[in-house]
């Protein structure tokens, strides 16, 4: 993932600030009761380097499995299978920060979390300074 320039939100921000960088830990769980198939699927980040968990549905049949991740890929921008076949190229995408978050369902709960603990380094800072 690459950082959201301001520009493109409407999340406040500290004076000064250019760009909305990628927290350094996210993990959840994603809704795939669309895509029948796929039993569960995690989402995973470190800095900037995301990753996808699927989980298939044993008790489906493989065709519908593969439909379904297929159809999963299609509609994540900048996903890429990993498969035991060989080595695979990765390349850089360009997923914003924020476009990822967006279907994020617990993003902004982490960021007040991430702007609360600024405040606090900031103002324990502040005192020890005085």
């Amino acid at each position: 993932m690459i950082p959201t320039p301001v520009r493109n939100t409407n999340l406040p921000v500290s004076p000064g600030t250019t760009e909305v960088p990628p927290l350094p830990m996210r993990v959840y769980l994603v809704d795939v009761s669309s895509h029948p198939g796929l039993m569960s699927v995690y989402f995973v980040s470190f800095w900037s380097y995301r990753f996808f968990v699927l989980r298939e549905d044993m008790q489906v049949p493989g065709g519908k499995r593969k439909q379904a991740i297929a159809k999963w890929l299609k509609n994540t921008k900048g996903a890429k299978e990993l498969t035991c076949r060989g080595v695979a190229t990765i390349y850089p995408s360009s997923v914003m920060l924020l476009d990822d978050a967006k279907h994020s369902p617990i993003f902004h709960e982490q960021l007040s979390k991430a702007r609360k603990l600024k405040f606090a380094t900031e103002l324990k800072k502040s005192r020890s300074g005085r």
